[in-house]
Formats: structure tokens, sequence, C-alpha cells
């Protein structure tokens, strides 16, 4: 078991690991795989646990960056960073909790917070080359980072949470993906965040 924070949302993200939400296969020997918003380290866990070869991970909320640590400290190939993933020319944003363990950058909830590093996903993907498979769990954040990348194909195949929020909609990243030359999948359940307020659900494109 994974050390996590009871009754936070350290349990839900135990549960959809353990559902395999993101319908991984059971093997992802050889693969590369990009891990942004990876809160206490379970999809870097779960991919590195199938094979894959290399794990970068980032997660800008501290106390889930220690945990992530931590808990993927078993996997040698795993590597977490400190830092959000934002568009490109922004040296540094504010991170905002929304719950224990749940965070948002404050650009799209306007809330104060800690200070963290930022990277853009050019850099990363400049680091990395290609991704066989990225997973995109930041709290509304996936719209700014993924429709300012200019290296998006260099990503196989992207799974994570869409929000809808600050104007933006899973169908308006949908398009965008599609345009780009992804096929692309929006889970019909859409849930309704109990803080927030705002709507969110699952995309796939490959």
């Amino acid at each position: 078991m994974l050390k996590h924070r009871p009754g936070t949302i350290d349990e839900l993200l135990l549960t959809e690991a353990a559902l395999n939400e993101y319908d991984l296969p059971d093997s992802l020997s050889g693969q590369t795989v990009l891990d942004v918003g990876a809160c206490i380290g379970t999809f870097a866990a779960t991919v590195a646990s199938r094979g894959a070869a290399r794990v970068l991970a980032f997660e800008p909320n501290e106390d889930n960056y220690r945990l992530a640590v931590e808990n993927t400290r078993a996997f040698s190939q795993v590597e977490v960073r400190h830092a959000a993933v934002w568009k490109p020319g922004v040296a540094h944003l504010v991170v905002s909790d929304i719950t224990d363990g749940e965070t948002a950058i404050c650009n799209v909830l306007g809330n104060v917070g800690q200070q963290v590093a930022v990277v853009s996903l050019d850099e990363i993907l400049e680091e990395l080359g290609v991704v066989d498979l990225a997973k995109f769990d930041c709290e509304g954040s996936e719209y700014a980072i993924l429709m300012n990348s200019d290296l998006l194909r260099r990503m196989r195949k992207i799974v994570g949470e869409y929000h809808n929020v600050s104007g933006h909609t899973g169908l308006e990243l949908a398009a965008f993906l599609s345009v780009a030359g992804y096929r692309v999948s929006l889970q019909e359940k859409v849930f309704k965040h109990p803080v927030t307020g705002f709507t969110f659900g699952l995309f796939s494109a490959c």
C-alpha cells in the first residue's frame, strides 16, 4: 500500500489506480511515460510496476511531492520533480490548495498560495524525445499546457482529466487534439467537483 493521508483525496487516487481508470495495458515494457500532476505518485508507481523504462513526474505541491518521492522510491526508473507545468514564458506560478492533497494553479482558480518553479511541456519533450504515454491530471491547467505546445505530436498517447473551467471545455480540448492528428475520446459521464463546482471527466488521445 502506498503511503497516503487518510480522509483526503489520496484515498480516491488509490481507488482510481486500483480500478485502472486510464485503462492501462498490463505491460508498458520499455516505454517512456510523462506524469503531469503526480500528486502522491499513484500513477507513476503504477506505470513503473508495469515495466515502463523511464517515468518523469511533476508535482507542484510540496507535501504531495514528498509523498510521491517516497511512494516511488522502489522504482529506480521514476524521477519526481517539484515543479508546475504551464505554458512557455512563465518562470514561477502560485499554487493553491483546493482540498487536502489537491492543488490547482492560481491562474485557474485565482487564489493565493505557494510560489513554485515552472517548466513548459515543450521543455520536457525536448528532454525526453518521444513519449509513449503522457498523463495530465492538473485541475484545469491542461488547456494552457497542451494548447501552447509546438511539440505535441512527440506524445504518442495522452490520457487525463479535462475540466470545464474558465471558459474551457472538454469538447474544446478534444477538437484541438483532433486537429493535431489524434483520435480522441471523452468519457461520457461528467463529474462535478464538490469544492470548486466545475465539472470534469476523462479524455484519451492517440
